[in-house]
């Protein structure tokens, strides 16, 4: 996930992307609505807010230490390109914002690549890996939850009985 000297766009946007969901435990729906102004990874700490939607509410998500790198250089990257839009992500310099199968495809193939085989493998692997390592970490099923922006902590709660 860490950016190398002559990645190409799709390259470099595809691990930004996999960095992402995996520093933040967002959604799909919460990636695919990132607007750059939200993300901050030079701050101390990084961070990502991430806006209300839904039955949600608008949360601050601190961005693992592995992802800092990558989000800098996309952000840095993008900000180069016409017309980028407001989005972290989008399909086209017009700010279309990335389809689901492709985000899907983009974490199919970085898991791929690391040998990895798994009934789901969505986003949805990278957030509960998410979730993971923070209840490993030693976090509350509710902070979790909250965390995540999780109405309950029904879902930490089965991610931490896996664990035990």
């Amino acid at each position: 996930m860490q950016p190398r000297a002559g990645d190409d766009l799709p390259t470099l946007c595809s691990r930004a992307i996999v960095a992402f969901f995996l520093g933040t435990g967002v959604t799909v729906a919460e990636d695919r609505a990132a607007q750059v102004a939200g993300l901050h990874p030079a701050a101390v700490p990084p961070y990502l807010r991430v806006p209300a939607h839904g039955a949600g509410v608008t949360r601050t998500v601190h961005l693992d230490s592995f992802a800092v790198p990558i989000l800098s250089a996309w952000l840095e990257h993008r900000s180069s390109l016409p017309h980028s839009g407001d989005l972290v992500f989008s399909l086209k310099p017009s700010g279309i914002p990335i389809a689901e199968m492709s985000l899907g495809s983009i974490v199919r193939a970085a898991l791929a690549m690391i040998d990895f085989e798994a009934d789901d493998m969505s986003p949805r692997i990278l957030r509960n890996t998410s979730c993971r390592r923070q209840l490993l970490a030693r976090r509350s099923s509710e902070d979790v939850s909250k965390l995540m922006g999780l109405i309950g902590s029904r879902t930490c709660d089965r991610i931490a009985a896996k664990i035990e």
